[in-house]
């Protein structure tokens, strides 16, 4: 009793960023295990079996909350939402097709799989639809299932991939370094939109991000590219950043001696 006290007294304290609906399901688990225990052999008896509103327990959810659909969350958006749906368990309707509607002949086997059918699509299609915008709720349409549901999501965001594709790969081919400062950050920008590229099925290998960065570098840095372009080594993006750094520093401080590009950390 002390336990399940505690499990309760723990649910009431919940985060308050859960859905009415999400903290609906967390009660879905039910315990009989009190219903169903055997005597113990030594004669001490059994306890009061619980009340109804005491048989269900809170499920723990994972730690990370899904959250709400936008522009660019997309990927991981679905990938949180089918985990989510499958460890609750309501994931059976995206995994099986729709059984035949129960009729006067039909077998309980049959009617049990339909109405666990239509448990899972009623209640998967609720909690996604928690985590789209109303608007976006709108702009889909009547949705028959759940199937149907994250299909006409998934094609929703296939035009917006399309005009973030080209957003991206715009800016992307036209970055420029105007000055010998700030080349850390310009590299991790353009590292950074070649793995937002690559999410977008836009593959962006590391020695093409290599050349658009060498291209993207200003006249300041034509002896690194000079000693690079010498050389048979070739050189990681991390190789890249550092060396860069190395130069914006001897540039900036007026360093004049010679710098040996093939090893760092030599001069």
């Amino acid at each position: 009793m002390e336990q399940r006290s505690k499990e309760l007294l723990r649910l009431e304290h919940k985060d308050s960023s859960l859905s009415p609906l999400e903290s609906a399901l967390l009660l879905c688990n039910k315990d009989s295990s009190s219903l169903t225990k055997k005597p113990p052999s030594d004669g001490t008896p059994l306890t009061a079996p619980l009340p109804p509103s005491q048989l269900f327990q809170p499920i723990n959810i994972p730690d990370f909350i899904v959250p709400e659909l936008n522009g660019d969350n997309y990927r991981i958006w679905k990938e949180n939402i089918l985990f989510q749906l499958g460890w609750m368990d309501i994931d059976y309707a995206i995994r099986k097709d729709e059984p035949p509607m129960p009729t006067d002949t039909s077998s309980q086997v049959e009617i049990a799989l339909y109405e666990r059918w239509e448990r899972s699509n009623r209640l998967s299609m609720m909690y996604i639809k928690t985590k789209i915008s109303a608007s976006m709720r709108v702009s889909l349409g009547e949705c028959k299932n759940v199937r149907e549901l994250l299909k006409a999501i998934n094609e929703e965001f296939k035009s917006l991939n399309k005009a973030l594709a080209i957003t991206l790969m715009t800016k992307f081919s036209s970055m420029k370094l105007t000055s010998i400062r700030g080349v850390r950050e310009h590299i991790e920008q353009m590292s950074d939109i070649a793995v937002q590229l690559n999410l977008l099925d836009i593959e962006i290998c590391e020695s093409v991000l290599f050349h658009f960065i060498m291209y993207s570098l200003p006249p300041q840095y034509g002896l690194l590219k000079s000693a690079y372009y010498a050389q048979e080594e070739e050189w990681s993006i991390n190789r890249l950043l550092t060396m860069c750094v190395q130069e914006e520093e001897k540039v900036n401080n007026g360093d004049g001696r010679e710098y040996t590009y093939g090893n760092p950390g030599k001069e």
